[in-house]
């Protein structure tokens, strides 16, 4: 069999329609501030006991003696997938108030409070992130050609970004869990105890190149379609029977430019926080 000739050009366009590109790319971007990247993480997939690849976990450290003096630590871990879209990815339905919805289990912490301190996690991530819930949403949809008809354009649930949002949110799930069976307790992680104080963040941030979009319905019934760099998207879900939600940080590749550095301002706000409660 005769091997067909590829040029340079040809494997440009394949590996850039690919993602694998746009993922080299926030690689080097995170690398370059000053980020820990551990790439291709891999999960076991509950339901067929096969690996599924995460396409990067990052975390930021920068020593500060005052913090490592006093046992307290304020951390954010991102968990990424990565995905080239071709089409606009668009947000829709506001997530409505509902007394049989606790948003704030969406956030995955893990939070450890020495004896003697009084503090909530209200007070840290939370108060910053999921304070006004009138950005959340709870539907997404992307677009492909109609068969049949290439010029009409058709709304549909993509499977391979509720893959993608499935795995990330179920690495998030697993990195709090084993944090509770490393410690030895049974008990929820508000109660596990030792003499350093540490809140931890796990966000799963579903990263595309371009073209995200909110759509909201105005009190008339009317529709405004935005173009926006990044939102927030309640994904439901059940986890050993257990229904769950997580919230997924959904961004543009300029958007994460510009969540980045607002993160590491959150993980320093916080980390006072926790000094402060610490001192009372």
């Amino acid at each position: 069999m005769n091997r067909p000739e590829i040029s340079t050009q040809e494997i440009m366009q394949a590996i850039k329609r690919s993602g694998y590109l746009l993922e080299s790319e926030i690689t080097k971007t995170l690398a370059s501030q000053g980020y820990f990247i551990e790439s291709n993480q891999s999960i076991l997939n509950p339901l067929t006991k096969k690996s599924r690849e995460i396409d990067l976990v990052a975390e930021y450290y920068e020593y500060d003696e005052k913090t490592a003096n006093n046992k307290t630590c304020a951390k954010i871990y991102f968990v990424f997938e990565i995905k080239n879209n071709f089409f606009p990815l668009v947000l829709l339905t506001k997530m409505e108030f509902s007394p049989n919805t606790q948003v704030w289990e969406g956030l995955k912490e893990i939070l450890t409070i020495p004896d003697g301190i009084e503090y909530s996690f209200y007070e840290g991530f939370y108060e910053e992130l999921l304070r006004d819930e009138e950005y959340l949403y709870t539907q997404y949809c992307s677009f492909q050609k109609k068969k049949g008809n290439k010029d009409e354009l058709m709304a549909f649930h993509p499977e391979n970004l509720y893959s993608g949002i499935a795995k990330i949110t179920q690495y998030c799930d697993e990195a709090v869990n084993r944090w509770n069976n490393d410690s030895g307790e049974d008990e929820e992680i508000e109660n596990y105890k030792d003499d350093y104080f540490r809140h931890f963040l796990y966000i799963p941030i579903l990263l595309i190149n371009d073209s995200l979009y909110e759509l909201d319905i105005n009190e008339e019934n009317k529709t405004d379609l935005r173009k926006v760099e990044s939102s927030k998207l309640v994904y439901n879900y059940h986890l050993m029977d257990e229904p769950k939600n997580s919230v997924i940080f959904v961004m543009t590749k300029k958007g994460l430019n510009d969540f980045l550095p607002q993160m590491r301002a959150l993980e320093r706000k916080v980390v006072e926080k926790m000094l402060k409660a610490k001192k009372h």
